[in-house]
């Protein structure tokens, strides 16, 4: 199990941490969901934070990604899955997607969103099989990982459907 996880922004000053059954802490203070009536329910509204990760750079024009950049209101692209991940956490953006991530991208993230309830997926060969906690922890530094998180069940749900009807993107 992934009993605590820690992401440090050092451009923001910002220490987000949690451990499991203990809670969020943005610099030592306690941190909630993000509030689920300002955050998109529909992909059409939704503020996305996107990026092709260590897939390669034509990943981005086919589907499912090509699909999610199109189809939504907004898009921005930081650049670090963990930093994407805490942007959801803190409601910054809606949702956010990247595929082809190592496990020690998205681990501590992963801590931080599954403790505010924040609807958050992971998986391998190209968003076709999901990994349960477990199977997250038992990740090598071969396998590359999708990921995926929404402030909303709704939109978690659209994000879903979306990414498995889509293409594998290659790894570059």
């Amino acid at each position: 199990r992934i009993e605590a996880g820690a992401v440090y922004l050092p451009y923001f000053g910002d220490l987000v941490a949690a451990q499991r059954g203990r809670g969020v802490f943005r610099n030592g203070r306690p941190v909630q969901a993000p509030a689920s009536g300002r955050a998109a329910r529909q992909l059409k509204y939704a503020r996305l934070c996107i990026a092709r990760g260590g897939a390669e750079p034509a990943a981005m024009s086919r589907r499912p990604l090509s699909d999610l950049l199109g189809g939504c209101a907004d898009t921005l692209n930081y650049g670090s899955c963990a930093m994407a991940m805490i942007a959801v956490a803190l409601g910054c953006v809606d949702a956010f997607v990247m595929p082809a991530q190592k496990y020690w991208d998205l681990a501590a993230g992963w801590c931080i969103l599954r403790e505010l309830g924040v609807p958050v997926g992971i998986w391998k060969n190209g968003w076709r099989e999901r990994l349960s906690e477990r199977q997250l922890t038992q990740a090598t530094d071969k396998d590359l990982l999708d990921v995926a998180a929404a402030a909303t069940s709704p939109l978690f749900r659209q994000f879903s459907r979306t990414l498995k009807t889509g293409d594998s993107p290659r790894v570059s």
